[in-house]
Parts: C-alpha cells; structure tokens; sequence
C-alpha cells in the first residue's frame, strides 16, 4: 500500500508531546462544543488521529496569533 503526505496522521500521544501537554488535556479540548485545539478525526474502535497537514496547519496559527 502507497500511502501520502495526506494519509499521515499524529496519535493523541504524540500531538500531547509536541505540545507538552497531557492526553487528558486534547481529551477535554476535543469534548468542548465547538472542539478546541487541532482537528481530528475518529477512527475505528474509538481511536482519534490528528492528520499531519491540517496539525501543522493549527500549529503555524497558533504561532501567528502570539
């Protein structure tokens, strides 16, 4: 299987590390209406991905609004 820069995605472990803040933390940020943080997608047995573009998309706003 090929896959792309598109199919790349981050775990919920590795978003928290990048931003040095807990699992817990992307939970509760993904539970608020509307989501906070970095968009995400659910996939197959309750497991949320972070795909890699749209990520480093949230990350380089993030950095422009300081």
């Amino acid at each position: 299987m090929c896959t792309t820069d598109a199919d790349q995605v981050f775990t919920r472990a590795e978003v928290a590390r990048r931003l040095k803040l807990s699992e817990k933390t992307l939970r509760n940020w993904a539970a608020t209406v509307p989501p906070k943080g970095p968009r995400f997608v659910h996939i197959e047995g309750g497991r949320v991905r972070y795909p890699v573009k749209d990520y480093l998309e949230w990350e380089t706003a993030q950095l422009d609004a300081r």
